[in-house]
């Protein structure tokens, strides 16, 4: 891959998600555990692949003026990116069976919360938007827009 990748792994994965995680801990202790680690590694290697990715819509190009970009250089870029994410799921798998990475509980009373926080985060954002197309009206004194007919 190209020498920015083990950049954008650390600087997307390990150098953001653990810190975010500490910013968001409760205790004055350090509570940093392999969870949060691996955790972290997960989202630096899923970074690396969109980057990775990113270099397809430009093999063309850079052939033209020899540039040797990584999809350039391999000849089955597609085919480093099928088995890339065959290995992230398969790490993702693994971290779930060794318990490293906590198996999703279907704790009742939490969905429940979970749905409950999402119909009130929908309605705020109705009556949110709602106001902002009164105040609009009452600012702009424009009329509104006529229905598209089909």
């Amino acid at each position: 891959m190209e020498w920015a990748s083990p950049y954008s792994f650390i600087s997307f994965g390990p150098f953001s998600a653990i810190p975010f995680y500490l910013l968001h801990s409760i205790t004055r202790e350090l509570p940093l555990s392999s969870t949060v680690i691996w955790a972290s590694v997960l989202v630096g290697l899923a970074t690396s692949l969109i980057l990775f990715c990113s270099h397809f819509r430009q093999i063309e190009d850079d052939k033209a003026v020899r540039k040797m970009s990584p999809l350039v250089r391999l000849k089955k870029g597609s085919l480093v990116v099928k088995w890339y994410i065959i290995g992230l799921y398969s790490l993702l798998l693994a971290l779930g069976f060794t318990q490293t990475l906590p198996f999703p509980t279907f704790d009742k009373r939490k969905l429940f919360f979970g749905k409950y926080y999402c119909v009130r985060l929908h309605a705020i954002f109705g009556v949110a938007l709602a106001a902002g197309f009164v105040v609009a009206r009452m600012f702009t004194k424009q009329p509104l827009p006529q229905a598209i007919g089909l």
